[in-house]
């Protein structure tokens, strides 16, 4: 199932991520960021990632988000077997509509 879930979990992100680039989505992923409606995907926890957090991964793939400046913390621990740092998902979770919003900010901004 660990295996199962360490090809899907990328190759989701993948797919996400080429109709991202495609369809120039970017802004209207940030604010998909918001929705909690869990996805097929998991986290590295076997626990249903939400939407929002699938669209917080594609823009971060393709935009390279500055992490500590969007989610307002640092994060530096990267588990074993788990391409995401420690506290990601709970970083999201833990302020959805202000994450959208200094996303959507640094997208429109000129550090971009």
């Amino acid at each position: 199932m660990k295996k199962l879930f360490l090809i899907a979990v990328p190759v989701i992100i993948a797919v996400l991520f080429v109709i991202a680039v495609l369809f120039v989505i970017a802004y209207k992923s940030a604010t998909q960021i918001e929705n909690t409606i869990n996805s097929e995907a998991l986290n590295c926890e076997n626990k249903p990632l939400p939407e929002g957090d699938l669209a917080f991964l594609v823009i971060d793939k393709t935009e390279k988000l500055p992490l500590m400046k969007i989610l307002n913390t640092q994060l530096d621990v990267y588990p074993y077997n788990c391409p995401y740092p420690l506290g990601l998902f709970q970083a999201i979770e833990n302020d959805r509509e202000g994450v959208s919003q200094r996303v959507i900010e640094y997208l429109n901004s000129s550090q971009h």
